[in-house]
C-alpha cells in the first residue's frame, strides 16, 4: 500500500499547547466523523462484525458500529472532535477509568505521555464489547515499515499512523520522529452478547 505524504503535523492545538499527550477513549455512540480531518479510511472485520477504521489528522477512531463499540485515539483535546468526556478525570498514572455520564456514552480517556517506555492498559466495557487496550512507547526503528497494513497514513518522514486488524483484535502505531518514538497499541476484544 503506498502512503500518501502531507505537510501537516501529528499534533493539534490543546487550550495550553501541549502535544506530549496522547488521548485514547472507548465510546459507546459513534463520535462526530464530520469534525475529524479524516486521512485515509478502510473498512475491515472485527469479531465477525464490520469494522470501520479511520486516520484521522491527530491519529485514528476504529469503529464496530454494529456492536456500539468506538475508539478514538488523539493527540489534541477530545473536545475540539466533538467528544466531551470528563478528561479531569482521567490521571496521567492511569487509575482504572470510571463510566461518565456524558453525551457520549463514554470512559474517561486515558492520557499516554509520548515518551519511549511508557506502559499503560485501558480495559472497558462499552456496547456489546468488552476492550482491554495495552499500549506501549518503543524507539522509532521497532516501527515495522515493510509490514502490510490494513491502513496506514504517512503525515510526514518518519511520521506514520498504521493499523492491522486480526479476529478478535487490533494493532496500531503512531509514530513520533520528534520523540523517538513508536506508539504501538494492542486492543483485544470480546463481545458479550
Amino acid at each position: 500500500m503506498s502512503d500518501d505524504l502531507a505537510g501537516e503535523s501529528l499534533g493539534g492545538t490543546d487550550d495550553a499547547p501541549d502535544h506530549t499527550l496522547l488521548r485514547l477513549v472507548h465510546l459507546s455512540t459513534a463520535p462526530d466523523l464530520q469534525a475529524m480531518d479524516v486521512k485515509r479510511r478502510a473498512e475491515g472485520r472485527l469479531l465477525d462484525a464490520r469494522a470501520d477504521v479511520r486516520v484521522i489528522g491527530s491519529s485514528h477512531c476504529l469503529s464496530l458500529p454494529d456492536a456500539g463499540f468506538h475508539e478514538l485515539c488523539s493527540c489534541r483535546a477530545l473536545p475540539e472532535l466533538g467528544v466531551h468526556p470528563p478528561e479531569e478525570a482521567a490521571e496521567p498514572d492511569g487509575g482504572v477509568p470510571t463510566t461518565a455520564a456524558g453525551e457520549q456514552g463514554a470512559v474517561s480517556p486515558r492520557r499516554i505521555p509520548l515518551s519511549p517506555g511508557v506502559e499503560r492498559t485501558l480495559t472497558t466495557t462499552t456496547g456489546e464489547v468488552r476492550a482491554a487496550t495495552t499500549v506501549e512507547g518503543l524507539g522509532l526503528d521497532a516501527f515495522p515499515a515493510d509490514r502490510d497494513f490494513d491502513v496506514r497514513y504517512r503525515f510526514g518522514p518518519d511520521a506514520v499512523t498504521a493499523i492491522t486488524l486480526d479476529g478478535d483484535r487490533f494493532e496500531t502505531y503512531h509514530t513520533y520522529p520528534e520523540f523517538d518514538l513508536a506508539l504501538r497499541s494492542e486492543t483485544v476484544l470480546t463481545r458479550l452478547k
